[in-house]
């Protein structure tokens, strides 16, 4: 049992250390400054850390921090880390103010991908994504974006219908999931969906593609994500003076290994010898089939029906870009243009092309930016499938493969040979170089697709981003069927068909993100949004047939001697 005068001794101890440990304590220092990226913009949330210390903070919304640490630190190391950042050391030394400037950590960067509204590390992804960099896409000699994903994404299938100058490509993601709809992809081009957006964009403009393809990436766009989703996202300025880049690829495309046909002579050796045979079970002369003999062969032609309508076709791709800015401002302005001769006859594409990106910065707290593309495209259309006969133009390869290699392409005169001399034993299909020649389809388009963006920061862990897009395709076709060949059998009567109209879609959508780190080890994301699309559209068509005279000066709506026919529609939704 303690007694009293023990206890008056511990108390009296007590009084005489406590004082002791409060002088005791190790004096204190601070550091402060800011850190911010390559751009001069803030960076909230940085972890600041002493090395081999539990001493740390992170930088407030202003990319501000004051840390204060025991003065008595042997060497202390300032660590600064930020995930998409590459780690920077500094040693305090006697200093009391650090300013720091993060740089990107490319091989952090390339471990995230835009999914949804947002984006998320590959890590932490449960769906089937693809990532595609936008570097290595701005060295192909394509024409559009769906081209130069070919062959760059697993599960994704990109072909081409008939490999003509400007078509589209068809895009199947993970298969073809029905037989009585579309089954092309959702497109989303900085926040905004379309539908064909792929052939307007230049390949140089592209900074990333992320392809969802299954049910679990792409289930917060619905049921028009059905069939996958490709999520583009394109180019922005960056601070700094002004930057100009030229890009030029200038080449030629050839056909690859055609089907072997028959010459001439190989052509008749084998005519004979099947007409021999038919003869060797008919008896009467009259009933027989006639032999291609001497007189008849004489001076025919050996012409390569088929690789007459190729040719070495041009192709040349140009764009120029300006980009720079300032802290308040960052701007990207940039051209295209793209020039395709198709390999067959008379088959050509071309498209001009310019892009507007700004970025603002109203505050701290406020960005706001837009991004603007625009698009006219002209495209000289030849016939692919079908037969010619009632003006449909007919595949011109088709009517290669069944052109005999004795019939001329052109008479004495100049003018296209159609059916020859003798059509009992060269057939009378259509001369395959007159239909490329003569086939006069025009298609041009003007495009406009862009948004105006903002996004605001309420607090540094909520922030509210909306996009409103708008993208417009105004398109105008004509085509005229002359009346050719033999006896005028081919587009007979001759007809103008004339197609224009616009489609339409505008875009808004408001989301409202938060995101918080727990403990350093959990992420918590949540979004709250809506999205509103209005489509319309208008097109009219005119036909007029039976024009006296086909020069190109007097083909116009009003000079045939038929009726003309219209018919119109307007669609909204």
């Amino acid at each position: 049992m303690m007694t009293l005068k023990k206890c008056r001794f511990l108390f009296v101890l007590l009084l005489f250390l406590f004082p002791a440990v409060l002088v005791g304590q190790s004096p204190v220092r601070e550091i402060s400054g800011k850190v911010t990226d390559s751009s001069g913009e803030p960076l909230p949330g940085v972890t600041i850390i002493i090395e081999g210390t539990n001493t740390g903070i992170t930088s407030d919304l202003n990319g501000e921090y004051t840390l204060t640490f025991p003065a008595d630190l042997n060497d202390p190391v300032l660590v600064f880390s930020y995930i998409g950042f590459t780690p920077q050391q500094f040693e305090i030394g006697t200093r009391e103010t650090i300013d720091v400037v993060l740089t990107d950590d490319i091989t952090v960067l390339e471990e995230f991908v835009v999914v949804g509204y947002g984006v998320q590390r590959k890590v932490d992804l449960t769906g089937a994504v693809s990532s595609i960099d936008g570097e290595g896409m701005r060295l192909l000699p394509v024409a559009g974006v769906d081209q130069a994903l070919q062959g760059r994404a697993s599960g994704v299938n990109i072909t081409h219908n008939t490999g003509m100058p400007g078509e589209g490509v068809n895009v199947r993601i993970r298969g073809v999931g029905s037989i009585n709809s579309s089954n092309d992809p959702l497109y989303i081009v900085d926040g905004v969906p379309t539908v064909d957006a792929l052939s307007t964009l230049s390949p140089t403009d592209i900074e990333s593609i992320s392809i969802l393809k299954d049910a679990a990436s792409t289930a917060i766009y619905g049921a028009r994500a059905n069939n996958g989703v490709i999520v583009i996202t394109t180019r922005k300025g960056e601070k700094g003076e002004p930057r100009i880049e030229y890009s030029s690829q200038v080449g030629y495309q050839q056909h690859g290994r055609l089907t072997p046909m028959a010459n001439r002579d190989q052509y008749i050796e084998m005519y004979n010898k099947a007409a021999d045979n038919d003869n060797a079970f008919i008896d009467n002369p009259r009933l027989q089939r006639k032999l291609i003999d001497d007189e008849v062969s004489a001076g025919l032609p050996d012409i390569d029906q088929l690789g007459a309508i190729f040719r070495n076709g041009l192709i040349q791709n140009h764009s120029l870009s300006v980009s720079g800015g300032t802290e308040e401002l960052t701007y990207m302005v940039s051209g295209n243009f793209f020039e395709q001769e198709g390999i067959i006859l008379g088959s050509h594409y071309d498209r001009y092309s310019g892009r507007i990106s700004l970025n603002s910065k109203v505050n701290d707290f406020i960005r706001l930016g837009t991004n603007i593309n625009m698009a006219r495209s002209n495209n000289d259309l030849i016939g692919s499938s079908g037969d010619g006969f009632g003006g449909n133009g007919g595949s011109v390869v088709r009517y290669a493969l069944f052109r005999t290699p004795a019939i001329p392409i052109k008479d004495e005169n100049g003018e296209y040979v159609d059916s020859p001399a003798n059509p009992n034993f060269f057939g009378d299909g259509y001369n395959p170089v007159g239909l490329a020649d003569k086939m006069n389809h025009n298609m041009s388009q003007n495009r406009l697709f862009g948004d105006v963006n903002t996004r605001i920061q309420i607090f540094p862990s909520l922030h509210f981003s909306g996009t409103y897009g708008l993208d417009r395709t105004d398109f105008f076709e004509r085509r005229f069927n002359e009346n050719w060949g033999t006896n005028n059998r081919i587009n007979n009567p001759n007809s103008l068909n004339i197609n224009n109209g616009y489609y339409q879609s505008l875009t808004a959508s408001n989301v409202l993100s938060w995101n918080t780190n727990i403990a350093d080890r959990h992420n918590l994301t949540a979004i709250l949004g809506t999205e509103a699309i209005t489509n319309n559209g208008y097109t009219d068509s005119s036909t007029e047939r039976d024009f006296p005279d086909q020069e190109d000066y007097l083909i116009f709506l009003g000079n045939g001697l038929g009726s003309i026919v219209v018919s119109e529609g307007r669609w909204a939704n």
